[in-house]
């Protein structure tokens, strides 16, 4: 059966689909199997605004929130950021760290001697991001993300070039995904507002839908006074959020409009974004080049490796080249690599 909407657009059946097993070390230990950075630490006590810096600096969507004693007190997520950071002017100022994470006490923690498999069915059972695991002194080991889960799957199919997922194409991977919907998915197109609208409008629309990302669409030949978009498109997630506060400084959410924050496959999405650059402590390692999409033909082997090489949690899919949906990490590791529960 095809979905009504791949239908409407004349495009593959999901049928044509199927889910891949990648076959990898599911038993080892994940913090053996798979590879992470140290983690990123932060004072409960420093500002939002700080803690944005320092996250956007360097390319993390979570960090581990230590008290004063230097003891576990939470974690603080690029999703803490757009769900619970006051929609105020300067409220990243006046907010702290406290205030946005999420504590021990509501935090799931697994121990560093959890299977790869334990960890991966954690994570989409609960819907994390982000899984902190502990060592036996109860300090944070390794915090894994949907990323670090990616790379594996990435270097299982560098090994099995025959994995026949893998040459699937993505728009026939977003089909299956639309023909079985899981809780809480919400897709691409379902999400999107015009680059005219205000950050306030975006943040309120993403939290309404649990979405971290959205498209952002113009009319054809569409013009504002900053920005000209001809048959452009935008990609609007929640690390270009965290990435924006520092430049909002004064400004209230609904004073900021998303051509000032977003990224766009043209114009002048490389200005604004360098302008960022340009600011003391804040997202140097942010690229401020346009946005990479990949087409609904582009292989999902491909679009894993782009994703990955480029730092990516989404990405926008392209048919004729207009914008049609958006591709996750989260999409293709549960295509490439399902489980039963997930």
């Amino acid at each position: 059966l095809s979905s009504p909407a791949a239908s409407r657009r004349g495009l593959s059946s999901p049928a044509a689909a199927a889910p891949r097993t990648i076959s990898f070390c599911y038993e080892e230990r994940a913090t053996d199997a798979i590879e992470t950075r140290d983690p990123l630490t932060l004072s409960s006590e420093i500002t939002a605004l700080e803690a944005a810096a320092a996250m956007s600096r360097d390319r993390r969507n979570a960090a581990v929130v230590l008290d004063g004693n230097g003891e576990l007190a939470g974690l603080l997520t690029e999703r803490d950021f757009l769900n619970k950071l006051p929609l105020e002017a300067d409220a990243a100022v006046d907010a702290t760290v406290a205030d946005l994470m999420t504590s021990r006490d509501d935090l799931t923690l697994g121990s560093a001697e959890c299977s790869v498999d334990r960890v991966v069915r954690r994570m989409r059972a609960e819907r994390m991001s982000s899984f902190p695991l502990l060592d036996s002194a109860g300090g944070v080991q390794a915090v894994i993300n949907k990323k670090n889960i990616a790379l594996q799957i990435f270097k299982a199919l560098n090994e099995d070039r025959d994995a026949s997922g893998a040459d699937v194409s993505v728009g026939a991977m977003l089909d299956y995904h639309e023909a079985h919907p899981r809780p809480g998915d919400v897709r691409g197109t379902k999400v999107s507002l015009p680059p005219y609208s205000t950050l306030q409008e975006a943040v309120e629309l993403m939290r309404e839908t649990g979405s971290g990302s959205m498209l952002i669409f113009a009319p054809p030949f569409a013009t504002h006074s900053h920005f000209v978009l001809a048959n452009a498109f935008g990609l609007f997630t929640e690390r270009e959020y965290v990435a924006s506060l520092a430049r909002l400084a004064g400004r209230a959410p609904d004073e900021v409009e998303l051509f000032e924050v977003a990224r766009f496959s043209k114009g002048t999405s490389k200005k604004t974004m360098a302008a960022v650059h340009d600011q003391d402590g804040v997202a140097e390692g942010l690229d401020a080049d346009a946005i990479v999409a990949v087409g609904r033909d582009t292989l999902v082997r491909d679009c894993l490796s782009l994703m990955l090489g480029n730092d990516l949690l989404y990405a926008p899919v392209t048919e004729d080249k207009k914008p049609v949906d958006i591709v996750s990490l989260r999409d293709i590791n549960l295509f490439l690599a399902p489980t039963e529960d997930a």
